[in-house]
């Protein structure tokens, strides 16, 4: 999924990394200059949820965050959404669901 996002974003015209370290990528917003966007999936088990995007949104106030996760229910998605998250996008789902996103969170025109 990582790959498929990496490109998705690329097609977009942004500039894009990828990694699946968490940790990693929460030390990485706190030492470098602001992401304009952070695309992430923390929802599933073992993978931080709320915790880490409360975290993210302390590290990197400006950045805005897109979930991206298989993760349906309601109370889960709300709470990323209370924890920081900007926009919430639930996979599988087709590129347009994306470039929708970018919009609403004014990354693309």
């Amino acid at each position: 999924m990582r790959q498929i996002l990496d490109t998705l974003l690329r097609e977009q015209g942004a500039e894009s990394s990828t990694t699946d370290d968490l940790d990693a990528a929460l030390g990485q917003l706190r030492e470098t200059p602001p992401f304009d966007l952070l695309a992430v999936d923390c929802m599933g088990p073992d993978r931080g949820g709320v915790a880490w995007l409360m975290a993210v949104r302390e590290a990197a106030p400006q950045t805005r965050i897109l979930v991206v996760s298989g993760e349906t229910r309601k109370e889960r998605i709300a709470a990323a959404l209370d924890a920081g998250a900007d926009e919430y996008l639930m996979k599988p789902f087709p590129r347009e669901a994306l470039r929708e996103k970018l919009l609403i969170l004014g990354l693309v025109k």
